[in-house]
């Protein structure tokens, strides 16, 4: 006889980590046996009083259902929240299992953990049930060093390229629109804040939807921004509205976006400190497939927009190709795989990548790597 079961997995969630999904897979992998079938896993989001959580309720409901969209088990996640008791919402929705990560080689964790454990099923018996605790620990040394507060702490410190191997794509997203926000406001005088949050409002209507040239895709850009700024005594703000600015007008079948975003972004050069409108022009300008650079300034603007191909992290150049794929999605396979590897055979046989010496003695070599390898799947059809 098949027995049906479900599972409470209860915490803060604020945001979601791959460390999290690990967890979920990890239970949906152990409740499924020939003779037990798990009928829900219950995400539920709890209130902490003692801390300021990043994002709404509503939102993290949202960021959770949003990363198990294209799941297999997705119709047996069910995200909730909930106050009061973890038994009573175990007794009230019929769980008779608690999922709880710990990890590895943490024995306070775990004895942590074993001891919240025990509390709840003696709790449970109040109500004449069992909650049986199961455990579950990290699959690799990365996701156990994965916390809701790590992200949130290097998403603190600008580093938002480490932050994306810990978090699913969409939660890595509603980050970055967070994030980003402070830094995009404080590039016009103060007096203007209301005006400006409205061009903050395009600039997010314009990015958020996209699979690649989104706003993770900024974030990467500032994130390598101000390494370079650190190593070279860097700083512009014409250089930073520009990288906000450059995509933002963005359709894949016109040879105009770079125009149009560098007239979209000079509608807003009447609110921010600027030097001249061709400055700001000009580098967005220069990011169009076929400019050469006549400025330190625009090199470095490329440099920053093709940093993507040097990545060392599979993840995220997965998530790159993918995106890209996606939106060439109008093209069929044989269409697509003419023009990408066009593009991409034309890279490789540049003498260099990247113009800033920067960019070129940090991610030349890694980058020939990438793009031969995608090249390789190309030409196999592996897209």
């Amino acid at each position: 006889m098949l027995i049906m079961t479900k599972a409470l997995y209860c915490g803060s969630f604020d945001p979601f980590t791959l460390g999290h999904l690990s967890v979920v897979e990890q239970a949906l992998e152990h409740l499924n046996t020939p003779y037990k079938q798990i009928e829900k896993i219950y995400i539920c989001i709890g209130s902490n009083d003692a801390k300021t959580p990043l994002f709404r309720k509503e939102d993290r409901i949202k960021m959770i259902k949003e990363a198990f969209i294209n799941h297999p088990h997705k119709d047996n996640i069910e995200v909730i929240s909930y106050q009061g008791l973890t038994v009573d919402l175990a007794y009230r929705l019929g769980a008779k299992y608690l999922i709880r990560g710990i990890r590895k080689n943490d024995l306070n964790n775990q004895n942590e953990e074993k001891k919240l454990a025990i509390i709840n099923q003696e709790l449970s018996k109040t109500l004449g049930f069992n909650l049986e605790t199961l455990f579950f620990e990290s699959r690799t040394m990365l996701l156990s060093t994965i916390s809701s507060s790590i992200v949130k702490s290097l998403c603190s410190c600008g580093e938002y390229i480490a932050v994306a191997n810990f978090v699913p794509f969409n939660v890595h997203q509603e980050l970055m629109k967070h994030y980003l926000k402070h830094r995009f406001l404080k590039l016009f005088y103060p007096e203007c804040r209301s005006i400006a949050e409205s061009y903050w409002n395009e600039v997010v209507s314009a990015y958020q939807t996209r699979p690649y040239h989104n706003l993770s895709h900024i974030a990467f850009m500032f994130n390598l921004l101000d390494k370079y700024s650190s190593a070279n005594n860097y700083k512009s703000t014409d250089m930073e509205l520009a990288i906000f600015a450059h995509d933002i007008v963005y359709d894949v079948r016109s040879s105009d976006n770079e125009l149009n975003s560098a007239l979209q972004a000079l509608s807003w050069y009447g609110a921010k400190y600027s030097k001249s409108d061709d400055l700001l022009k000009n580098l967005i300008l220069a990011t169009k497939q076929d400019a050469k650079p006549t400025t330190t300034d625009e090199a470095l603007l490329k440099d920053l927009d093709l940093s993507i191909l040097g990545t060392h992290s599979p993840k995220i150049t997965q998530n790159y190709t993918k995106g890209i794929r996606q939106e060439y999605s109008y093209l069929n396979d044989e269409e697509y795989i003419k023009g990408r590897t066009a593009f991409l055979t034309g890279l490789m046989n540049e003498k260099r990548i990247f113009q800033t010496d920067f960019f070129y003695n940090c991610f030349e070599s890694l980058a020939r790597e990438n793009i031969s390898k995608e090249l390789f799947g190309l030409r196999y059809k592996k897209i």
